[in-house]
């Protein structure tokens, strides 16, 4: 059993509320080479809205400039080597913090102001060559938050037929922050014999899980890596429920009778 699987027929927040009444809508993608495919990801743009953009393996140099309409950029690109890179794409519509994260672990961190809260987005990598830090990377699990991207690992969680070293260790941070992963167990990549793994991930505080949607799109749009949307009700609205004496409506001249 995956930790959540969310019926698309009876659960689906796009079918049960309609899009206006859903809150962030994120989509995710390695594109494994931004500039080689750009044509094919803006031409599904121009018929998809969306609302967070997280893309990894850009490719992208520091001297090479992006930019796409509707949109801020946030961009970290992976100093010494060729590959890597991320960027996320934030509509200019919303209003967002950049965070910095205090680790070596390749990720950009953004708190986006919902209508009633916020929501904290990390767009993850963790090259295939890379150990993981355990330390610094529940660093990047906080509250009203959800991270995606490409983790480079494999468990029967969230699809895998089996599980690698890297894969229980996600696990165990998952388990140790109250997380809970979205994907229901379709594939996010192929390789070049056809055969098909589970790397791209949805990871989510489990107060916001149930309010949730999560599926692969039927499209590479040209890379190796299938698109996946990921749809986040708006976090309730948040309250203050501490008790609070209103000094000025006392009765003080009662209050000194009873306290004789």
């Amino acid at each position: 059993m995956f930790p959540l699987m969310l019926s698309r027929v009876s659960q689906n927040p796009l079918k049960m509320v309609g899009l206006r009444n859903c809150g962030l809508k994120i989509f995710q993608w390695n594109c494994n080479g931004l500039l080689a495919h750009v044509n094919e990801f803006k031409q599904h743009l121009a018929q998809n809205s969306c609302d967070v953009i997280c893309l990894q393996e850009t490719f992208l140099k520091s001297n090479k400039s992006f930019s796409l309409a509707g949109f801020s950029v946030i961009r970290k690109e992976r100093e010494g080597s060729r590959k890597g890179g991320l960027i996320t794409l934030i509509k200019d519509t919303l209003n967002y913090t950049e965070i910095p994260v205090q680790a070596s672990i390749q990720c950009i961190t953004a708190n986006i102001k919902t209508d009633n809260s916020y929501i904290t987005v990390t767009n993850l990598y963790i090259s295939p060559d890379k150990s993981i830090d355990i330390t610094e990377l529940s660093k990047i699990f906080t509250a009203k938050s959800v991270i995606v991207g490409d983790f480079n690992s494999k468990s029967t969680l969230w699809g895998s037929p089996t599980t690698d070293e890297r894969g229980l260790i996600i696990e165990d941070i998952v388990d140790n922050n109250d997380f809970v992963i979205l994907n229901n167990g379709q594939p996010t990549y192929t390789h070049y014999d056809g055969s098909q793994s589970h790397l791209d991930l949805s990871l989510i505080c489990h107060t916001l899980g149930s309010k949730s949607y999560w599926e692969v799109l039927d499209n590479t749009f040209g890379s190796d890596h299938f698109a996946t949307t990921y749809i986040n009700i708006y976090p309730d609205k948040e309250t203050d429920d501490t008790q609070k004496f209103i000094l000025s409506k006392a009765d003080w001249e009662l209050f000194k009778i009873n306290s004789r």
